[in-house]
């Protein structure tokens, strides 16, 4: 590695992670740290029967086994010191990012495309909610699996003893699901990455079988947790179908927060009042995504990178796209955790190219100086947002007073499923959690 190169990785690691040092000292937060880490049992209580029910029991509608048995590990050895459950979201972020600059190494066989994605990755924003929340270490450490279990399988592309990696592949995918059920859309990522570096084979397809094997398990048990206390609200048909128009707006949205990371919210506002007709911008914004399938499929006639990155956003994105019900609020940064990558991806490969076709050593310069004022620009963003973290600002106004609203629609819902069940069990279901 050339001397530019490795200082270059010096840089990342520093802003990486003193980008987020102010979450050291945020303490707990209100939103959903008492349920997950304080008053949650199998964390204050580490033996052989709290583990038994990480694994096999739901707690308020949620299912990360992994996760919850991390918290339960550093309350064993530090008790209830927020500074170390901090320490260990930057840590774990820090080697997700490391994480993502090597497997782009991997792919793209450059390092500048590689190391813009990586920065974006560790500075942008939308990511400030995932590392300064305790409670949201489950994106932290399902992703760190999820590319863990990428890097061993992208080995078999240069390296002989193949059945090894995708074992360890394999493993780690399962580590993955086991702390986020979102990790289910691994093999579809793998076979964009096999698509891509055209190592599609007969031999590959039988790896695929065994990681849809996982995933379909994996799938049927976050639906089971995650929805087993709404069996009596049955979703109607005019439910599916305004999800389906939604899920076109949030695209959108995310792309747009991805571009012009402002007002940024730990949750967001519905769209509209979805018992009623959507309103035509959402119709609207389903034709501009169609459109652009159009021309991302189009692109393939010219090059790959395109349809990668969109794909791959896409597809990391698809669970959390609001197509189900996913808790108080439909839309939150932390579902951008891995899908910004695709959208980091796209991003890098345009600036090294416009940097390699034009010669003009003065417009390299620029650009150079541009791309410094962007990573400049975000880093400052995020470190204030982490800032406030700290102050337990990390809600818009608006978004307060609609989380109370929602919380008193949830609980009426409670009410109706006991009701019509007949059932005086004390349940919580997953909504009293934002999670």
């Amino acid at each position: 590695m050339k001397n530019i190169q490795v200082f270059l990785v010096i840089i990342l690691f520093f802003v990486s992670f003193f980008t987020f040092i102010p979450a050291i000292n945020s303490g707990f937060a209100e939103l959903d740290d008492n349920i997950m880490i304080r008053k949650n049992y199998p964390v204050s209580h580490l033996n052989k029967k709290s583990i038994s029910l990480l694994f096999t029991k739901r707690y308020h509608g949620l299912y990360h086994p992994l996760v919850t048995l991390s918290y339960a590990i550093e309350y064993k050895i530090f008790k209830l010191t927020p500074e170390i459950f901090h320490f260990d979201n930057i840590l774990l972020h820090f080697f997700n990012t490391i994480l993502v600059l090597i497997i782009f190494i991997m792919l793209t066989k450059s390092f500048y495309v590689s190391y813009i994605i990586a920065f974006l990755f560790a500075i942008h924003p939308q990511h400030v909610e995932v590392v300064a929340w305790i409670s949201a270490r489950k994106d932290l450490l399902y992703s760190f699996f999820y590319l863990l279990s990428i890097y061993f399988y992208l080995k078999t592309y240069t390296r002989k003893k193949n059945r090894t990696y995708i074992c360890i592949s394999l493993i780690f995918f399962l580590f993955s699901c086991f702390s986020k059920v979102t990790a289910i859309t691994l093999p579809m990522v793998l076979i964009l990455f096999d698509y891509f570096s055209n190592k599609i084979s007969k031999e590959r397809f039988k790896y695929y079988l065994f990681f849809f094997a996982i995933a379909a398990i994996f799938t049927f048990i976050g639906i089971y947790m995650h929805y087993i206390s709404e069996t009596m609200l049955a979703f109607s048909s005019f439910d599916v179908i305004i999800r389906f128009l939604n899920t076109h707006s949030y695209i959108f949205f995310y792309i747009f927060k991805f571009l012009l990371p402002i007002n940024l919210s730990a949750l967001y506002i519905d769209l509209y009042d979805f018992n009623i007709m959507p309103p035509f911008y959402i119709f609207l914004s389903a034709t501009a995504l169609y459109i652009l399938i159009l021309f991302i499929f189009y692109s393939i006639k010219y090059t790959k990178k395109i349809f990668f990155g969109f794909t791959f956003f896409f597809i990391t994105l698809l669970p959390s796209s609001g197509i189900l019900p996913t808790g108080i609020s439909e839309a939150a940064d932390r579902y951008m955790y891995i899908p910004l990558i695709g959208l980091s991806y796209l991003f890098a490969e345009l600036v090294v190219y416009t940097y390699n076709k034009y010669k003009n050593k003065y417009f390299k310069a620029a650009l150079i100086v541009i791309l410094i004022l962007i990573f400049s620009v975000l880093t400052t963003l995020s470190f204030k947002r982490t800032v406030n973290w700290k102050n337990d600002n990390f809600l818009l106004p608006q978004t307060k007073e609609f989380i109370k609203k929602k919380r008193a629609s949830f609980t009426l819902k409670q009410i109706i499923i006991k009701k019509n069940n007949g059932s005086k069990k004390n349940e919580q279901i997953k909504h009293s959690s934002i999670l």
